[in-house]
């Protein structure tokens, strides 16, 4: 079954890809075939049978698929089910608001890499794979033949940068195996690995993918890449801390590692407070939460790995509102000629999902993502009250990023642009109605986030058992 959960989604993505211009067809096919394996994955413990159309199935422990090792713990159980769960809601996302979206037939494939990333062993192939995903990851992002590109191959260009410093530690860490007392290889690989993951998380200085890639690319898209592929690098990062214990053992690590997501909050924070383009203020709000991510990744042991498990569970539902609001706000003013000054009077749902998913990235009160920042808080409070003020200050950046963003949606009616002689239009076409589906999701959307915000329980529990597999320390 292991093996199943790698090779079925990218076999149905090949079906779906041929069914791509029947897209409600292969829409409602990939939500409910990725709805469906995230529900066994959560619900079904590993080593117990499951029947399936009369096959009896088990999520075995470690199989191994094409000469490498998959291993399943519960861990990555979770993961999955993570990715397959939230792969459901942006498919259907997809169906609704990307006209000329690809994420339906090739996300599933995606999925399905993701998935072997976290399982493969050694780590050296989960890092081939992670490359793989990032060069099919562009085609969803520039489905639409009018954006710009620029976005996708700094992505590209990024991950691929950081593919050799991985591929290098591996080998010089064999080699430090065989001359351990050969303490230079071991200084190496720990700086290759370190900044390959900076590339990867889009950490400052390398943060500039970020924002471009919500500024250019498809809104669903984009926040399937921030949610799917870096909840997956997160977790890459947590096995390779936990493969090699001497990363986090250096006395340095916990300083440099709290400077530079302290570093990436702020920056990411205070460029929000400037920007008037939603994709990419969703941009700087990824960069926010990664830099508060790295912060409690930093402090004591599991506490630590837990809250920014914690985070990772919370981002998927923040960001699917949020790139709903986006993308339906975005139709709205390009296709009619309008800029987005006032779509929103006009576009409440779109409006609402902007709103909540924006606030719920930031970890506001009563939303998804407020109890494990409220938990970092409480814990910089006590033994780093000045950064906790910092970080304090980087998520209302964001925050008043976010709030001149809704006030311009509500301000006044949409002005229409002027074309290029200079004249208006005489009249204005009206605006179309949302779509009763639509409004449905966004409104169950923001129910759950409002509900994970009032019963946090719910994503603690699992953030809690991944934090005794990951633990870094006692």
């Amino acid at each position: 079954m292991t093996a199943i959960l790698v090779l079925l989604p990218i076999v149905m993505a090949g079906a779906l890809f041929l069914l791509r211009r029947w897209r409600t067809v292969s829409a409602l096919l990939a939500t409910a075939f990725s709805l469906a394996l995230g529900l066994i994955l959560l619900l079904v413990p590993a080593g117990e049978p499951l029947r399936l159309f009369g096959l009896e199935i088990v999520l075995s422990g470690e199989t191994t698929l094409l000469g490498r090792t998959l291993v399943l713990n519960p861990a990555t159980q979770a993961a999955g089910a993570l990715l397959f769960l939230s792969g459901a809601v942006f498919f259907f996302l997809d169906w609704q608001l990307e006209r000329e979206g690809l994420l339906v037939p090739i996300g599933l494939g995606l999925l399905g890499l993701l998935v072997g990333v976290l399982l493969v062993r050694p780590l050296i192939y989960a890092a081939l794979l992670l490359e793989l995903v990032a060069a099919l990851t562009v085609f969803p992002i520039h489905a639409d033949p009018r954006s710009p590109v620029r976005a996708g191959l700094r992505y590209l260009t990024f991950f691929t940068l950081a593919l050799p410093g991985l591929m290098v530690s591996h080998s010089l860490l064999d080699l430090y195996a065989m001359a351990p007392d050969q303490t230079q290889f071991l200084y190496v690989a720990t700086a290759l690995i370190a900044f390959s993951f900076a590339l990867l998380l889009g950490v400052v200085p390398f943060h500039l993918w970020v924002p471009a890639v919500g500024r250019d690319g498809s809104p669903v898209a984009v926040a399937f890449l921030f949610s799917a592929t870096g909840g997956v690098v997160w977790f890459l990062l947590l096995d390779y801390l936990r493969a090699y214990p001497w990363l986090s053992g250096y006395t340095e690590w916990s300083t440099a590692v709290s400077a530079l997501g302290m570093a990436t909050a702020v920056i990411g924070g205070l460029l929000a407070t400037a920007r008037q383009e939603p994709g990419r203020l969703m941009g700087y709000m990824v960069m926010v939460d990664t830099g508060l991510m790295l912060v409690a990744l930093a402090q004591a042991g599991r506490v630590g790995v837990e809250l920014g498990v914690a985070m990772i569970l919370a981002r998927p539902w923040g960001l699917a509102l949020m790139a709903a609001g986006v993308a339906g706000l975005r139709s709205r003013g390009s296709e009619l000629g309008r800029d987005l000054t006032g779509a929103g009077l006009a576009a409440p749902w779109t409006t609402l999902a902007l709103a909540v998913g924006g606030l719920s990235l930031l970890g506001f009160p009563a939303t998804a993502g407020f109890a494990p920042r409220w938990g970092l808080f409480r814990l910089l409070a006590h033994s780093d009250p000045v950064m906790a003020l910092l970080l304090l200050l980087a998520v209302g950046g964001a925050l008043i990023g976010l709030l001149r963003q809704l006030n311009q949606f509500l301000q006044t009616s949409p002005r229409p642009l002027e074309r290029l002689d200079g004249e208006t239009p005489a009249e204005e076409t009206p605006l179309p109605a949302e779509g009763f589906v639509l409004a449905v999701t966004i409104l169950v959307l923001a129910v759950g986030v409002f509900g994970l915000g009032l019963f946090p329980q719910l994503l603690s529990d699992a953030a809690a058992g991944a934090g005794a597999y990951f633990a870094l320390s006692p």
